[in-house]
């Protein structure tokens, strides 16, 4: 059995250009690196290179515990045009964050916001919109 950790590994395949590579993150579905395109991981294990195969992989997922979030267009509507807002927990204004880039600039993909009296932080926007 696999113990999934740090020391998880991942194998990609694009099915575009058949490139394959590994990474100890996890993604349903990244962009491959050549070609772009969507590529989805096909295979997991550990440091002893001990690989689940495509037909285990539902119970994989499943064991991460992944929070998932689904929001369509219709709930995205409003730009975001300023760096702070009003929170509905506290009524106070808060400083928008970002996400990062794996190189490390700011990624406008994800907009949050921390709370201070709730002490938890909420996903504002996505892609440069607010989120219903």
């Amino acid at each position: 059995m696999i113990n999934y950790s740090e020391e998880t590994i991942y194998k990609y395949e694009c099915g575009d250009c058949d490139c394959k590579w590994s990474s100890t993150a996890f993604h349903k579905y990244i962009h491959c690196p050549e070609c772009n395109h969507i590529a989805e991981v096909f295979s997991v294990g550990d440091a002893r290179n001990v690989f689940r195969t495509p037909d285990k992989l539902s119970e994989v997922i499943n064991t991460l515990n992944l929070p998932m979030l689904a929001v369509g267009n219709e709930e995205l509507v409003e730009p975001i045009t300023s760096d702070k807002m009003t929170c509905p927990h506290c009524g106070k204004e808060h400083t928008l964050g970002y996400g990062k880039n794996e190189d490390g600039t700011e990624s406008k993909m994800l907009t949050f916001y921390k709370c201070p009296e709730t002490e938890k932080t909420y996903l504002y926007g996505i892609e440069g919109k607010k989120i219903k």
